[in-house]
């Protein structure tokens, strides 16, 4: 019983460090991971929800919340923070890559291809910098089958020719 009462009086802390220290992100990771193997699915959501939702989250900290709801399928939070990352490195061609990507599973077909027309718009900036960087118009024609609901349109079309 006293390691039980522990182990609570460890997690009641470390809860409350949430709320007076919202950017000890390690704290906010070890305790999602605590909530993880207690098997509380619910909490760990909310409490990445609440941090990926505060101003001046360093982008590290938004990949590794974002990363969480993509392994979880979580995809309307994981749209959330992409938005979010969007906004943080606005200049990111790969952030908008994937947020076009979950756009178009989402069904969100006007918002996939504004979202894609930015990351191919970005790749190809950089490509005339750094040519060996990923070429995302290349890739969004091979990627697979993600883009194929927004694939036959006109607007994907002249972003990505055949």
């Amino acid at each position: 019983f006293k390691n039980q009462a522990n182990a609570q009086s460890r997690l009641m802390e470390m809860e409350n460090k949430v709320v007076t220290d919202p950017t000890d992100y390690t704290n906010i990771f070890n305790l999602a991971s605590i909530y993880l193997q207690m098997q509380q699915t619910n909490r760990v959501v909310d409490l990445l929800s609440q941090t990926a939702s505060r101003p001046k989250v360093p982008v590290e900290v938004l990949r590794s919340i974002a990363t969480f709801f993509a392994s979880s399928g979580n995809f309307l939070k994981l749209e959330t923070v992409l938005q979010k990352l969007t906004e943080t490195v606005p200049n990111d061609p790969e952030t908008w890559y994937d947020l076009a990507r979950l756009e178009t599973v989402l069904g969100k077909k006007d918002e996939a291809l504004k979202a894609l027309s930015t990351s191919i718009s970005l790749s190809d900036q950089r490509l005339k910098t750094n040519p060996t960087a990923e070429n995302l118009r290349s890739m969004a024609r091979t990627n697979g089958s993600v883009f194929d609901p927004i694939r036959s349109s006109p607007e994907f079309q002249k972003l990505v020719p055949p």
